[in-house]
């Protein structure tokens, strides 16, 4: 069923651009979007409200050893099918750097809050990853949950991640202005494409 955004979206002021931070799975299910029914509505709502879709090195790196190459070569494909949609993506620096981790040309040093993050959401993703039985890359995906500070949305299609961001970022006070608001989806185009809309739309309309 088409889900129609385009009448629904007045912009009130000058709110946006939206920066969006999408996780790796949510990255690869967005580049899909070409020929789904909401793909029209979803090019036209992200250029009237500039919506910049913003991954890191670390999502467009990851997994690039010799058996993961066609893994690699999906997240490039990802990133240049959105911008041959007309949709601004951004590749950003890390918020942190972590050894053997990061391209230290793309990332940051990170303040104390940041690093606190970084190491709460490595022993949470941890644990979660264990507990599920998944095979997963917890430095990376820390990275990753760290670097999504200070943007709007943060779109997540990994439970762990998501839970684990969720968990960590609830005492610390410091960080309370630069959280995104944080949603899972399903890694699917069409249901993290309704996700953005959905939140531009509220944004919208409470004038935020």
């Amino acid at each position: 069923m088409k889900i129609c955004f385009t009448h629904r979206l007045k912009l009130v002021g000058r709110l946006y651009p939206v920066k969006v931070f999408l996780d790796t799975n949510a990255l690869i299910a967005l580049s899909g979007l070409s020929g789904t029914a909401i793909a029209g509505d979803f090019i036209t709502n992200c250029r009237t409200a500039e919506v910049v879709l913003c991954v890191s090195h670390i999502q467009v790196d990851e997994k690039v050893n010799r058996e993961m190459r066609n893994y690699k070569t999906r997240i490039d494909k990802a990133v240049r099918d959105l911008r041959n949609l007309g949709l601004e993506t951004r590749l950003e620096p890390t918020a942190i750097g972590v050894y053997d981790t990061s391209r230290w040309d793309m990332s940051r040093f990170g303040g104390d809050d940041e690093n606190a993050l970084y190491r709460k959401l490595l022993e949470l993703i941890s644990a979660c990853d264990q507990a599920a039985g998944k095979k997963g890359d917890a430095t990376r995906d820390a990275i990753i949950g760290v670097s999504a500070l200070d943007h709007d949305l943060f779109v997540v299609c990994d439970e762990c991640l998501f839970r684990s961001f969720q968990s960590a970022t609830v005492s610390p006070e410091n960080l309370r202005n630069h959280l995104p608001k944080t949603i899972l989806r399903k890694p699917i185009a069409e249901d993290v494409a309704t996700g953005i809309l959905e939140f531009i739309v509220s944004k919208n309309s409470s004038g935020t």
